[in-house]
């Protein structure tokens, strides 16, 4: 062959025409419009019972099923689908951390933590490293009882707000301050006590503060007992 000829295209994803005839856009948007989810389930039906679906077909094929999913509030499906399309290989990578981010959030909400880590992990691996996933990705660690991750990871996010000159959100100040809590570190929680107090004080903050930062210190005299009350 001519070495300087280009080189051959791979040819591009293509869907057979019996599974076409099937999924064909331009039938199943009148049909979804319509509400008409009977129909588009069982076109459903029928393109999963084509054999040896290639990866591509696949692809296609469940990206209908999320959107009957989604249209039918079937989050079962959705998970199911949002499964499949992942394992293909055919999402485009500019999409693939907003699948992962979806898929996630379903396991988070259904309370399986460790795959909604797994899952949130993936998707700042694929570039979605938002304040959304992160802050998700947290809560995750902290309700699979990983404390001490959690606590870890709110850390920087907290400092980060401070700095910006923003104001850290009374959620993510109650998540760092338990977190230490439940990991016994002293210093963390009195530093979590101390911007609960300054950010969002009530009577409780206060009680515990003065309680832990004050009165339960070594050395503290009883003397100065009144002053504290007075506080």
């Amino acid at each position: 062959q001519d070495k300087n000829a280009p080189a051959a295209q791979p040819k591009p994803d293509s869907v057979r025409p019996e599974l076409f005839k099937l999924l064909d856009p331009a039938q199943i948007k009148p049909l979804m419009d319509a509400k008409n989810y009977t129909e588009v389930q069982n076109r459903v039906t029928q393109a999963e019972a084509v054999p040896d679906k290639s990866p591509y077909e696949l692809y296609v094929l469940n990206r209908m099923k999320l959107s009957l999913a989604s249209a039918t509030g079937n989050d079962q499906m959705s998970m199911s689908a949002l499964e499949a399309i992942l394992a293909t290989g055919k999402v485009p990578d500019a999409d693939k951390g907003r699948f992962q981010q979806a898929l996630a959030t379903m396991y988070f909400n259904a309370k399986n933590y460790p795959k909604a880590i797994e899952l949130y992990k993936e998707a700042q691996a694929s570039g979605l490293a938002s304040d959304q996933v992160n802050s998700a990705l947290i809560r995750s660690y902290y309700l699979s009882g990983d404390y001490a991750t959690a606590l870890k990871a709110q850390e920087p996010v907290l400092q980060a707000l401070e700095q910006a000159g923003k104001t850290p959100s009374q959620e993510d100040l109650r998540l760092y301050a338990t977190a230490a809590n439940k990991v016994k570190d002293d210093a963390a929680y009195l530093r979590g006590l101390e911007k609960l107090v300054a950010y969002y004080p009530n009577d409780d903050y206060w009680t515990d503060l003065l309680s832990r930062g004050i009165v339960r210190k070594p050395g503290f005299a009883e003397a100065n007992y009144t002053d504290v009350l007075r506080l």
